[in-house]
């Protein structure tokens, strides 16, 4: 159940980064140099998709990130040294955020997985114990 909630986390978050992107084109100056702040960066780097406020930071600073990505996808800009040498740095962080993504719903499904086993081979009073709350008898 978690495993197909995560899935659908992933889908809603590429067609949020989508639909800004559509949004953001519209409206933003194609000149305009797009900017990541230090402080995406660092979320992106660090903040752990394990809870609500972590989700709702990680979506925040991955849309920045996206739009900054795309910005830097126009030809104008990419003519600048500078914005080749920040797109570089953008991409990186993408992939150490992807990577850390990848591991923290590996992590969790491996998780899952276990609790699940334990639940359907619950014949050790500890885990019987643990999943159904019944206390050892004497």
């Amino acid at each position: 159940m978690q495993t197909s909630n995560q899935q659908a986390l992933l889908t809603e978050l590429r067609q949020l980064l989508v639909s800004c992107l559509v949004f953001d084109c519209a409206v933003a100056d194609p000149q305009e140099i797009a900017e990541v702040a230090p402080d995406d960066l660092r979320i992106l780097a660090q903040e752990s998709p394990g809870s609500a406020r972590g989700v709702q930071n990680l979506e925040r600073a991955a849309t920045s990130l996206y739009k900054a990505l795309q910005a830097g996808m126009d030809q104008a800009n990419a003519e600048v040294a500078a914005t080749i040498a920040r797109m570089r740095e953008y991409q990186e962080n993408s992939s150490q955020f992807c990577k850390r993504l990848q591991d923290y719903l590996d992590i969790a499904f491996k998780h899952q997985v276990l609790l699940f086993l334990l639940w359907k081979n619950r014949t050790d009073d500890i885990v019987r114990e643990y999943f159904d709350g019944i206390p050892k008898e004497s």
